[in-house]
């Protein structure tokens, strides 16, 4: 949160005696100081190189003149400047609690009641700087700070001053992409106004009830262009909005996890931001990734709200609270609704090992699975490098409001489309976004806010404890001073206890805290991290937020349990299913020097290319959907596969193949090189296997450039006998392939690669999807086994589990339990000290048991195939797939 300063920093500034540094950038640095009177403030000083030209010292006292006018409770007042200084500097006033920004990469997605009470005082807020003739420019999550009583914004008028060092700049994108308006986005030099904040508070007021920053992730370019000719992804409030919403508890309940503060989100009338089509991220928490350049360090900006990288010292805000923002810390959370009625405690849903399976369908007996030679090794490795899939698209835009909204969520989602239309004309002003929320303003407490973002607030707090105290220069009067202001120990201890007493749990923070200033602070302790790479916003993000979603549901249940050793936190990273983004996403979470284990990543190529990272780490990867066997793999000493892998599928699809009531003659069998080692391993082991059952396939490889050509290989294939077809290959060719066979009316069995299940085929191939199997290492949420994780998932997030969701809940509460092993005491274990327990583990989770070869962390244990079959354009879940040869006749 905060850094020692350095030798080369002032004690002082303008009266106020530095106590560290909260963030710096190109144009300054932000102390934490103590102004004379003894209060807390953040204190920017310009670097002399900016202050030289006229034109800024111009602009800059014109607006911080400007912000001094300011008068609102929700935006954090200018108590001094010196705008003639060698070093121009503003002090503002300190606020200890977090950036919105940390809170939902650390906490979850608001819950709508509480965004909705945001929205009203950041809209309070806004229509005071507008009235004071300011335009903000530069309104994000990062600039929002969280207090107990309400929100602050943060450097009003001042990014403006920061960002631009003329009056006037035309063809300069000033604020931060994903959460400024189009007019900024183009750069024309169209004069901005206060519409364009109002358009950026409709993205900060997204983002807050999604967990997603509304037009995406992605380089500056690609979201600059969606803000322009995109619509924004509000699809988690609109499918909130469509059912009405969820029951709500009653004011004061225990989060929706239950038990002590933080063990999960309160049950505010949440977003269903993980609907498992367009879940959550983290996305948090970069939600996660990145929703801007945040370089806020701390709870207070950077002074310079720029697109620049960070610096290994902006590295640390965001992993000071759960991760690096927006990709994403994640922690715990559990919000469904707004108070009104009182929810249970979500279920430990665990299985104990007697737990009944499913009952296998007809022709899908549930066998020891086969043990095909290692094929890793007998082919040369697979090209690592890969042309960069594109920007993922926007997702559509909601359906038009038709009728007047009924519900909280339904009328917060038609405001939101005001706010976020590309016209500024048609935009509300802040002051009539204040008065469409009915919310009662908090009036010194916390009711607001769920209790472990509460709890966050509380632990800023109680940090600001541990900053050592700074010698005095002066001398200081004999006794003692009358009517002096408390000090910043003591305004810290109220300021924690209050947060944790309004949070429910202040008894046992009091009595530590008793005392005021007397004795030494006890060392804020480490956290305990679980790490979560994947996709969480590229074409395969349903995957990747499904798992996102499964892992943050153990952690919370985890943290709501009486009996815990420790708090969990969640800290996610996206690497947009990109390979050559993965090892990047795998270095924010191994710079995280809290994080013990990480599940990663949720596509084959990101999870290999993550995988030295973690090595080089030493920390524990646990792969779930990873399926590809390469040889980095078998010499990783961190590496799990808690899953079979693509040639163990393979399998089951031919005796799934052979197993039909109607096996048949001739076999199709094509590889597509557009996903060269999958198709492979699947085309590989598929046709040894067909002719072992004495069934010949009949082979074809398609090079990865065939695009649409399948017609003359299907017309051969056709010519040849074949009637069946199995597919090796990635999603899209499946399609291509599927349109292909319906052009020509084939109707006969028709199976695909696990790529199928994940991707856009259904989209892509349309009713020729109709009929396909494919089977994969995910269970459907329709398998018995699977219904009480289901129905928590859906109390917890709204929606259906999305396929890969349990698989990640299980793996997550393997690593929790093996955590818990190896807390000697409470203390925390080093990462590397897991690994070993790891892969001697035998665990049985919701969907399957576990177990893996001690050597290299493979899949050992005999389940974790299944199919399923498009039926009326859906998948829909056939059961296990067949280990065992049928007899064929």
């Amino acid at each position: 949160m905060t850094e020692p300063l350095l030798p080369q920093d002032p004690s002082s500034i303008g009266g106020h005696r530095l106590l560290a540094r909260l963030g710096a950038g190109g144009m300054g640095v932000v102390y934490l100081a103590r102004a004379e009177s003894g209060a807390l403030a953040a204190v920017k000083v310009i670097q002399a190189e900016h202050a030289d030209t006229e034109d800024f010292r111009t602009r800059f006292r014109r607006e911080a003149d400007a912000a001094r006018r300011v008068r609102s409770p929700w935006a954090v007042p200018v108590t001094g400047a010196d705008l003639d200084a060698d070093q121009p500097w503003l002090a503002t006033a300190f606020v200890p609690g977090p950036a919105l920004q940390e809170a939902v990469m650390a906490c979850g997605p608001l819950p709508v009641h509480s965004v909705r009470v945001l929205a009203k005082m950041l809209a309070g807020a806004l229509d005071a700087v507008h009235a004071a003739g300011l335009v903000h420019r530069d309104i994000k999550p990062g600039n929002v700070l969280l207090a107990v009583d309400g929100p602050r914004l943060i450097d009003f008028g001042i990014a403006r001053s920061l960002d631009d060092t003329g009056l006037t700049s035309a063809a300069l994108v000033i604020g931060t992409p994903g959460f400024l308006a189009p007019e900024q986005a183009r750069a024309d030099g169209v004069d901005l106004g206060p519409a364009s904040d109002i358009f950026s508070l409709g993205c900060l007021l997204a983002y807050a009830v999604t967990g997603r920053p509304p037009f995406g992730f992605g380089a500056p370019d690609a979201l600059l262009y969606r803000t322009v000719h995109g619509e924004p992804d509000l699809a988690g409030i609109a499918d909130e909005a469509a059912t009405g919403g969820a029951p709500a508890p009653s004011p004061g309940v225990p989060s929706a996890g239950g038990g002590p503060v933080g063990a999960g989100r309160d049950a505010g009338q949440g977003p269903r931001a993980l609907d498992p089509r367009v879940a959550f991220r983290s996305g948090a928490g970069e939600p996660h990734a990145d929703p801007g350049p945040t370089r806020d360090r701390a709870t207070h900006a950077d002074p310079e709200p720029t697109q620049d990288s960070a610096t290994g010292a902006d590295r640390g805000n965001a992993a000071d609270t759960a991760g690096r923002a927006p990709d994403g810390t994640t922690a715990t959370g559990d919000g469904t609704a707004t108070p009104a009625q009182p929810m249970d405690a979500p279920q430990d849903i665990r299985p104990t090992p007697t737990d009944p399976g499913p009952t296998p369908p007809p022709n899908t007996p549930a066998q020891p699975q086969p043990q095909p030679q290692p094929l890793a090794q007998a082919r040369p490795q697979a090209p690592t490098t890969v042309t960069p899939a594109p920007e993922p698209a926007p997702a559509p835009a909601t359906p038009a409001q038709t009728s007047a909204p009924t519900t909280p969520a339904a009328a917060l989602l038609a405001l939101l489309r005001r706010c976020l239309a590309k016209d500024p004309a048609e935009r509300p002003t802040a002051a009539e976004v204040a008065a469409a929320f009915s919310e009662d303003l908090p009036d010194g407490t916390a009711d607001w806010l769920p209790p472990q973002v509460v709890r966050m607030i509380a632990d800023r707090s109680t940090a600001m404890l541990a900053l050592p105290d700074i010698e005095p220069t002066l001398a200081t009067p004999s006794g003692p001073v009358p009517g002096r202001p408390a000090g910043r120990r003591r305004f810290l201890t109220l300021a924690s206890g209050a947060a944790v007493l309004a949070a429910g749990g202040g008894v046992g923070v009091w009595a530590a805290l008793a005392g005021g200033s007397g004795g030494t602070p006890a060392k804020p302790a480490r956290r305990w991290t679980i790490g979560v790479q994947g996709d969480l916003s590229g074409p395969g993000r349903a995957v990747g937020r499904a798992q996102e979603s499964g892992a943050r549901l153990a952690v919370e249940q985890y943290n709501a349990r009486g009996s815990r050793s420790f708090e969990l936190t969640l800290r996610t990273s996206d690497d947009e299913g990109r390979q050559d983004r993965a090892a990047a996403a795998a270095q924010r979470i191994a710079d995280d020097r809290d994080v013990l284990a990480v599940l990663a990543s949720s596509g084959d190529r990101t999870t290999d290319a993550a995988l030295p990272v973690y090595d080089g780490a030493v920390i524990p990867m646990v792969t779930v959907s990873n399926g590809q066997t390469l040889p980095e793999q078998s010499t990783s000493s961190m590496f799990l596969r808690a899953r079979p892998t693509h040639t163990i599928a393979a399998a089951g699809i031919t005796y799934q193949v052979m197993g039909l009531d109607k096996p048949p003659r001739r076999t199709g069998l094509i590889e597509d090189r557009g996903d060269e080692t999958l198709a492979w391993m699947y085309s590989t082991m598929a046709n040894h296997m067909f002719r072992q059952m004495g069934r010949p396939a009949y082979p074809r490889v398609v090079p990865a450039s065939i695009g649409d050509g399948f017609g003359p290989v299907v017309d051969d294939m056709l010519d040849a006998g074949c009637d069946a077809f199995v597919y090796c290959g990635p999603s899209v060719g499946a399609a291509r392939l599927a349109r292909t066979l319906a052009e020509r009316r084939f109707n006969g069995p028709r199976f695909a690669a696990e790529p199928a299940l994940g991707g856009t085929f259904l989209q892509d191939a349309g009713e020729a999807a109709e009929g396909w199997t494919v089977t994969a290492g995910a269970i459907g949420p329709g398998d018995p086994k699977v219904r009480r994780f289901a129905t928590a998932f859906r109390k917890r997030f709204g929606a259906a589990p999305g396929l890969w969701a349990v698989e990640a809940y299980d793996a997550v509460n393997l690593l929790i339990r093996e955590l818990e092993r190896a807390a000697d005491g409470g203390k925390r274990p080093e990462p590397r000290a897991l690994i070993e327990p790891l892969r001697a583990a035998k665990f049985v989770g919701v969907a399957k048991a576990m177990s893996f070869k001690p050597e290299t962390g493979e899949y050992a244990a005999s389940a974790g195939v299944y199919l399923h079959q498009v039926r009326n354009g859906e998948f829909h879940y056939v059961g296990p797939a067949p280990m065992r040869p049928p007899t064929v006749s």
